[in-house]
């Protein structure tokens, strides 16, 4: 996903912070007998701060990402132990969890794909969506409707690399049967995606496919007045695009199994 992702609330969200804020202060620990203070957290928080802030800031200038594979690495390697210990500690807590998220999983997108760090990015972004669906009363907002498209993207990526993985192996199969080797072909240790998998990621994908429609239409209706029409309408078609995809997909995975 592309453009800058905001790292303080949003002049409108401080009275939902000062809610969410509220709560944890006076949630009970699920795991301690004493109550988590929200101070705890900004530690954490500002610990994380201190590593990467520097990074941050550059993304505000305009550098969208770390612009080197060390950087981008150690910024992976905090956030991934990070985020869980910020869900499993404070999970009543809804900002700013899931901009770290977002952020981790667009440094996740900057690698080569494979099945384990793209399933990483869904997690990500569909934790984020649902985390800014309920800060937003479950309406509709562009970070919304962007991620839900990141989400179909990601899925028909997954896909993609499943399809990719069971050619090249059927290719492998082939190509020593045609040399008389059959009983020599190896057991590959490429992670494979199971029927079940293929069949939930096929299902979600076009879920989110319709999920995108219906924050467009929302959008579309809210905005109407702001110039939103004509981007509206080619959202739309790459949506119908997406289906044709997906629907190809479907119609090649079902053949196969």
């Amino acid at each position: 996903m592309s453009g800058i992702i905001p790292l303080s609330p949003s002049p409108g969200s401080s009275k939902a912070e000062r809610s969410i804020t509220e709560s944890v202060e006076k949630r009970e620990c699920d795991r301690c007998s004493e109550n988590i203070p929200i101070d705890k957290f900004k530690q954490r928080y500002e610990e994380l701060m201190s590593v990467v802030d520097e990074i941050w800031e550059s993304e505000q200038k305009g550098v969208l990402l770390p612009n080197n594979e060390e950087a981008t690495n150690d910024e992976i390697r905090i956030l991934s132990t990070m985020i869980p210990e910020f869900l499993r500690t404070f999970p009543n807590l809804i900002y700013p969890i899931p901009y770290l998220q977002i952020r981790y999983a667009r440094l996740l997108s900057t690698l080569a794909r494979t099945l384990s760090n793209t399933k990483e990015i869904i997690k990500n972004y569909t934790q984020a969506y649902s985390s800014f669906l309920s800060l937003n009363n479950n309406l509709s907002t562009p970070l919304t409707y962007s991620l839900a498209f990141e989400l179909v993207n990601s899925h028909w990526d997954i896909l993609r690399i499943s399809k990719q993985l069971i050619e090249k192996r059927s290719n492998r199969k082939i190509g020593y049967e045609n040399l008389g080797k059959s009983n020599r072909l190896k057991t590959s240790k490429q992670e494979y995606l199971d029927d079940g998998e293929i069949e939930s990621y096929l299902k979600e994908g076009q879920d989110w496919i319709e999920s995108c429609k219906d924050h467009l239409n929302d959008l579309a209706f809210t905005q109407h007045n702001h110039g939103y029409g004509s981007e509206t309408k080619f959202n739309e078609l790459e949506l119908e695009r997406w289906q044709r995809q997906f629907e190809e997909l479907d119609i090649w995975f079902n053949y196969l199994y």
